[in-house]
């Protein structure tokens, strides 16, 4: 069973590992939450819990990698 220290590192090496993907996406116009969320999807990165990407899951994102 996970504690919640390793699940909280856990998430932010998910985040971490996306980080480049996110700069390039910004560095190509793509800004806005949908757009972000959209972009990670059909790109094949699975959200943290292994689903689709949502706005408001990419806004927590942003946040946690001191990018908003």
């Amino acid at each position: 069973m996970s504690t919640r220290a390793e699940k909280a590192a856990a998430t932010m090496a998910h985040a971490r590992e996306l980080e480049p993907v996110i700069q390039k996406l910004v560095a190509a116009g793509i800004t806005g939450l949908s757009g972000i969320a959209r972009a990670l999807n059909d790109g094949g990165y699975p959200a943290i819990q292994g689903g689709l990407w949502v706005p408001a899951q990419v806004d927590i994102l942003l946040q946690r990698l001191d990018l908003r």
